[in-house]
């Protein structure tokens, strides 16, 4: 089995290789499954992070989960320890942290944590069909879901689908996996 930073690397070259149209074309696809599952319809609030370069597109999920009148909140990275979700009305406003990722400006008032009506959309350069997945290495997912009892579902495009994957003992498995 190919090591973490070996599979991401590889992981991120695939992804890297899906021309444009066809990345929004899936993103779309994912974006309807979401929409239509089950942990979707039944949740009050929604934690997603929002898309960069070339990760499944989570723009156009956000604005229907802002439509349907769901508490949307995205990551905000405080240090290298710390993520705390942002509670936003729009994707208007967000700036762009130290990593060139957009996200909400710090307001301790709005800060949200996910409770058993929450649906976290998760990303991740790997999964396995069954749950689980390889992030980006800085651990901050892993460590925010360890705290919460949420519903969890990563997206990702096929190309990012793999048997299986090295595990650490910290590795949570998520309750679902969308793809396209």
């Amino acid at each position: 089995m190919m090591d973490k930073n070996t599979l991401r690397k590889k992981m991120s070259e695939a992804r890297k290789n899906i021309p444009g149209e066809i990345r929004r074309k899936k993103s779309l696809a994912i974006t309807k499954r979401l929409v239509e599952s089950d942990e979707y319809k039944t949740c009050k609030s929604v934690f997603c992070y929002l898309s960069y370069k070339t990760e499944a597109e989570t723009d156009v999920f956000i604005k229907k989960a802002l439509e349907d009148g769901k508490m949307v909140a995205l990551p905000y990275v405080a240090d290298k320890e710390n993520m705390y979700f942002i509670e936003v009305g729009s994707l208007e406003g967000l700036v762009k942290n130290s990593y060139g990722i957009y996200e909400p400006a710090f307001d301790k008032s709005k800060i949200k944590t996910p409770t058993s009506d929450s649906l976290i959309i998760v990303p991740g350069l790997a999964f396995t069909k069954d749950g689980f997945r390889l992030g980006y290495g800085g651990g901050y997912y892993d460590r925010y879901l360890s705290k919460y009892s949420a519903k969890t579902i990563g997206i990702c495009f096929e190309e990012q689908l793999v048997e299986s994957l090295p595990l650490s003992t910290f590795d949570k498995r998520l309750d679902g996996v969308v793809f396209k």
